[in-house]
């Protein structure tokens, strides 16, 4: 009842506005202009059904200046260029007090991600801040800054905005995970209690479960250098590089002196697509720091790796071995440099004492054969038995069982290699790179048919991008063009 007393108030309120600027009209002898009033009613009409914004705009700015009693004039004009993008013209419009009054949430939404489309990343924060003091879509507005202070690196300013959304959306346990992640990042104890609350979603409880152990963990060694080195670490592991990097900032900031932190960072770096520059830097101090460390040595070696300058990368394996000489995963490393290299009489000895070293992982095992298959290197006196040990110590394992079939394949036989690529598909149906495998024997044989439905198969299960995807995909090319 109230509403409508104040609805019936505001229209006699205009009412007598119209009727005294009509008498004021008549008193001076002044026009309105109804011919332009009408044709700019006329223009807007005709612009809206052309779906013209920029002319709608025109028309409303037009008939506001003949009905300058309608507020609500400004801001549709100011709303039509909006949506046409006219921000110059926008931005005149806003020093009008009655257009930044009628503007809700939702305008200034729109109008920070047409400042962000151009770059204009300082309007485009103050337009949302100014829409969340307007009101409305406030969620939407919250997370339009989220993205924007990640995207700037400003975390603390990310986490400010961030919490609110809890509040919004209390029972979406992902927003309280994306939180606890930029946490761990800067203050790895105040993310326990959001991780947490992301426990309740069970896809995410396992990644949530896991960084808040790491953070615990590391606590009670009372080093806040070393909590950030392993919560960084752990964001590396769940895939969020961008964080870990911010983490292992805070660990040499912390302690300089810090050359895993370093070499961490560098890597960080490099996952990004950031400064290789300084990620050799980074990578460089570390070593001067810690020059037997096995972990800065390893890192090393892939930023030589990607730079293609492989007999650096093989001098730091060749130290990090050296650092840790009982660490099967170093022996490895060095014989894949090696092989690299083409250095395959020394890539063997390597991969062979990895399996001296750990003779009950059948990790090992399956580099060495998967080694001697791939550059044809003594397969049946060294892949062979290799592949046996692996399926000895992983019995009815997919993988297992198709690393026997490589093998066999390899030896040119083929009803062999068939019969353990079909024992994998029936012991993994869903194992993409046995059924790979049997498209590979079908052409061999010359089942062109046979071949493509393996090979189709495997390409569906394959997830997009994986090595095994890329392998279908140049296989079914060069035998299906």
């Amino acid at each position: 009842m109230m509403r409508r007393r104040n609805d019936q108030a505001a229209w006699v309120g205009a009412s007598l506005r119209v009727l005294l600027v009509g008498c004021i009209t008549w008193l001076f002898g002044l026009s309105p202009a109804p011919q332009a009033l009408q044709q700019a009613q006329q223009d807007y009409a005709l612009a809206v059904q052309a779906g013209s914004a920029r002319r709608a705009a025109e028309s409303l700015e037009r008939a506001a200046q003949f009905q300058p009693w309608r507020v609500d004039l400004p801001v549709e004009a100011a709303r039509y260029r909006l949506q046409a993008g006219d921000l110059e013209r926008l931005t005149a419009s806003l020093e009008s007090p009655e257009v930044l009054a009628g503007f809700g949430g939702a305008d200034w939404l729109l109008l920070g991600e047409q400042y962000l489309a151009v770059g204009e990343l300082q309007q485009a924060e103050a337009a949302w801040q100014q829409g969340l003091r307007a009101g409305g879509a406030e969620l939407e507005l919250y997370d339009r800054l989220v993205s924007l202070y990640l995207q700037q690196g400003n975390y603390p300013a990310a986490v400010e905005a961030m919490r609110p959304t809890l509040a919004l959306q209390p029972d979406e346990p992902l927003r309280a995970y994306r939180l606890g992640l930029v946490l761990s990042a800067i203050q790895p104890p105040a993310a326990l209690v959001y991780l947490e609350l992301a426990k309740q979603e069970a896809t995410l409880a396992e990644p949530a479960g896991n960084l808040q152990r790491v953070i615990r963990s590391a606590e009670l060694q009372a080093e806040p250098a070393y909590t950030y080195l392993q919560a960084g670490t752990q964001l590396a592991r769940l895939g969020e590089w961008t964080l870990a990097g911010e983490a292992f900032r805070q660990a040499v900031s912390l302690r300089p002196d810090y050359a895993e932190a370093w070499a961490l960072l560098a890597e960080a770096r490099q996952q990004v697509g950031g400064d290789l520059p300084q990620a050799r830097l980074d990578l460089e101090r570390a070593l001067s720091l810690k020059p037997d460390s096995a972990l800065v040595n390893s890192l090393f070696s892939l930023y030589w790796e990607r730079q293609g300058e492989i007999q650096n990368m093989i001098a730091c394996l060749a130290a990090a071995a050296g650092s840790e000489p009982q660490n099967p995963a170093w022996q490895a490393e060095w014989g894949r440099a090696l092989a690299l290299d083409g250095n395959l009489q020394a890539a063997q000895e390597r991969y062979q004492e990895a399996v001296r070293l750990a003779p009950r992982e059948a990790l090992y095992w399956r580099l060495l054969a998967e080694f001697s298959v791939r550059h044809a290197v003594n397969v049946g006196e060294i892949a062979l038995p290799a592949a046996q040990q692996v399926l000895a110590l992983q019995p009815g394992e997919a993988a297992a069982l198709d690393l026997m079939g490589e093998v066999y394949l390899a030896q040119g036989s083929d009803l062999l290699a068939e019969d353990y690529f079909q024992q994998a598909v029936e012991a993994q149906p869903e194992y993409a790179p046995a059924w790979m495998h049997l498209g590979a024997v079908y052409l061999v044989r010359g089942q062109g048919d046979l071949a493509r439905e393996m090979l189709q198969r495997a390409s569906q299960l394959a997830p997009p991008g994986s090595v095994v995807a890329d392998q279908v995909q140049r296989l079914m090319e060069h035998s299906f063009p």
